[in-house]
């Protein structure tokens, strides 16, 4: 009886734990558009029985490996197992997979990959120039393409005078330079702001949170702009930090903010107005980061709060969603006592096991990373060596191997460098250091994105001491975990400012990441958000050697680019040669 008990036991928990199988599918409400088009993407993901209604799909551009390709991911709609995203892409043609993450019961399954184009050009211009003598002599010419895409082509050079072409010569490889334009100050009296598109139109919008305690919503236009803040219907003793999501399951984004007066759910109506739920009490008394994730797998997102209180206590809360934007408390996380306040809060895969683990920070260090079961709880935290004075944590693949990385800005008040370090994942929960120095004197925040179109991961260092102007620093990505600093860079006309948190995405539709801080200005006691949109440059060059110039005298010579279907054709001015 015993074994035959045991037997039945284990079957059980064998179809407990099988997975039904799934189809996803991926349809575009359009396969092309000119530039700023907003695509809507919908996945639909189906099991033998019909739509699957809890989960969340992942969308991609281009291969779903690529550190920056992921575009999002979406909660699949319960009423009809759809999962919906819009946004605009760079010109060019774009191959889409929507990946359905699965749950407990429903095994993953990815689309197809149909392809968008999004048409139009560039615009292009060259110089032209010549160097050496004699038999040395060589013509360059170097072509700017307004636009963070690798330029291509050829150049022509042709003698003016002899009517006749010189000689033709490809360009080399091109070099991606990216700017930042401040585009928007808005008023929000705000140290907090988070970004997702509250009103289902394909723009991004920013919520933001501040003093008074009442969080406004700002509806973006699109191009980098926002009309102006409606107010949310609560007041909150001093919200402290927010996070956006769908938590209940209806395709529209909602909030959940944390303050004095607890965590309080903000359900999106859709339109870019709220139902807002009444406070809950979690942990202690200040709450201080708060990350979404599924947690035990079933569908559902969950949230993971960090609260502390004066006398030193500090602990992680886990609440398990039920879908309907209710939350429960499943396992409460007490951190190392005495330590300083609980300042980021992330979620990601980082022992490759298919289950969302946790990494935090202190203020000031160290980093910890709690290993999650699947089923709502952790394990206990298992610190990251080596991570002291530590002011700012992120997360994302930086050398391409699909593993989730950390990134870390150190800002010491002392004599000692400041730098960034890159964690490297090994995907079994451990890491390895890798450091990028940086001329900032105090790199208090940062921001993660691919900010210049290469497929590769940058940073963005804002500045945290109090200056005139505050400087930031853009590192570029190599794609293997370090970093090519463009040096530092200052807001103009911007005095006795602070830079503040970030926050990142496309705010002017132009299928290239942004960011935006919250900075203070402690003279006047504002407290802003400004928008940073991105633009940039591809510079590439072509060069001429052992070319013949018949006749002699002067010879008058210009060149063109060919253009290459993404950059307009340019010309260069004319040149004299002896």
């Amino acid at each position: 009886m015993k074994m035959l008990f045991a037997m039945l036991m284990l079957c059980a928990t064998l179809v407990a734990g099988a997975q039904t199988s799934t189809t996803t599918s991926l349809v575009a409400d359009k396969q092309t558009g000119g530039l700023g088009t907003i695509f809507t993407l919908t996945a639909t993901v189906t099991d033998a029985q019909g739509p699957v209604r809890l989960g969340q799909v992942t969308f991609y551009d281009g291969d779903p490996s690529g550190p920056a390709a992921a575009l999002g991911t979406v909660v699949l709609n319960g009423a009809n197992g759809t999962a919906t995203l819009k946004r605009a892409f760079a010109i060019g043609s774009h191959s889409i997979t929507a990946k359905f993450l699965g749950t407990n019961t429903e095994a993953s399954s990815s689309s197809s990959s149909p392809t968008i184009t999004v048409t139009g050009q560039y615009e292009s211009s060259m110089t032209l120039y010549a160097e050496g003598s004699g038999s040395s002599l060589k013509l360059i010419a170097p072509v700017v393409g307004q636009g963070l895409i690798p330029i291509t082509g050829s150049v022509t050079f042709t003698d003016t005078t002899t009517n006749t072409v010189v000689g033709n010569s490809p360009l080399n490889t091109a070099v991606l330079r990216n700017n930042f334009q401040l585009k928007s100050t808005l008023e929000s009296n705000s140290i907090y702001a988070v970004a997702a598109d509250f009103n289902g139109d394909g723009k991004l919008d920013l919520a933001t949170i501040g003093r008074p305690g009442v969080p406004q919503v700002f509806l973006g236009n699109g191009d980098g702009t926002f009309g102006p803040g409606k107010p949310l219907t609560v007041s909150l003793d001093f919200p402290q930090t927010a996070t956006a999501g769908d938590f209940n399951g209806d395709g529209k984004q909602d909030l959940a903010i944390l303050s004095e007066s607890g965590l309080t759910i903000a359900l999106g109506h859709g339109d870019g107005t709220f139902q807002v739920l009444p406070p809950v009490v979690v942990g202690y008394d200040v709450r201080s980061a708060v990350t979404a994730g599924d947690f035990n797998n079933d569908g559902k997102l969950d949230l993971a709060v960090a609260t502390h209180n004066d006398t030193g206590n500090a602990s992680i809360i886990i609440l398990l969603g039920h879908g309907n934007g209710e939350f429960q408390t499943t396992q409460v996380l007490d951190l190392e006592e005495g330590a300083s306040i609980p300042t980021y809060l992330l979620t990601a895969d980082f022992n490759g096991d298919g289950k969302a683990d946790l990494a935090y920070m202190f203020f000031r260090g160290p980093v910890s990373i709690f290993i999650g079961h699947g089923n709502g709880t952790f394990s206990s935290a298992l610190d990251v060596p080596s991570i002291t004075d530590g002011r700012s944590l992120d997360v994302g693949d930086f050398n391409g191997d699909g593993k989730p990385d950390l990134v870390i800005s150190y800002a010491s008040l002392t004599s000692a460098p400041s730098h960034i370090a890159v964690l490297l994942g090994h995907g079994n929960g451990t890491f390895e250091e890798v450091d990028t120095p940086v001329s900032l004197p105090y790199p208090l925040y940062m921001a993660v994105g691919d900010f210049n179109g290469d497929g590769k991961l940058d940073i963005v260092a804002l500045d945290g001491d109090e200056g005139a102007p505050p400087p930031y620093e853009v590192l570029l990505g190599h794609g293997n975990g370090t970093f090519l600093s463009m040096g530092p860079a200052t807001v103009p006309g911007r005095d006795l400012l602070e830079f503040g948190p970030t926050f990142v995405g496309d705010f002017n539709n132009d299928g290239v990441i942004d960011f935006g801080s919250e900075p203070a200005n402690f003279t006047t006691l504002k407290y802003d958000s400004y928008v940073f949109t991105t633009s940039g440059t591809s510079t590439a060059a072509a060069g001429l050697t052992d070319f013949t110039l018949t006749g002699g005298g002067t010879h008058v010579i210009y060149a063109t680019f060919s253009g290459d279907g993404t950059f307009t054709k340019s010309q260069s001015g004319f040149i004299d040669l002896f």
